[in-house]
């Protein structure tokens, strides 16, 4: 049986007093990348009922700023996850980060993707 993608989004902020910030950087404060994921990665779980078992690719286009709003979208596929970060500044969109993941096996299966390439594992 071939099942949609399921596709979700979510929004979040670090908080400016966030103990990860004063070494990141002293007087021009960036969200470690680390920290970033942590969001992503937590908020996945949390929707799906599955963990990220494998980052395929990460890419950081630019830095979350303290206390910014960041706009999650997300792609569900299989056991394949895609997810890009936003961020609105001066009423432009901008891309932080993008990625790929694969999910860990669980009780809640996805089903296919509505294509017949499978999953490119070999």
């Amino acid at each position: 049986m071939i099942a949609p993608s399921r596709t979700f989004g979510f929004e979040f902020a670090v908080d400016p007093s966030h103990a990860a910030l004063p070494g990141h950087f002293p007087g021009n404060p960036i969200v470690p990348g680390v920290l970033l994921l942590d969001h992503v990665l937590s908020a996945v779980t949390a929707e799906l009922k599955r963990p990220v078992s494998i980052l395929k690719q990460v890419k950081f286009a630019a830095a979350l700023l303290p206390g910014e709003s960041a706009m999650v979208n997300c792609d569900a596929c299989g056991d394949s996850l895609s997810f890009t970060v936003k961020t609105r500044r001066a009423d432009v969109l901008v891309t932080l980060a993008s990625g790929q993941a694969i999910l860990a096996h669980g009780p809640t299966p996805l089903g296919g993707c509505g294509t017949s390439a499978g999953s490119g594992l070999t």
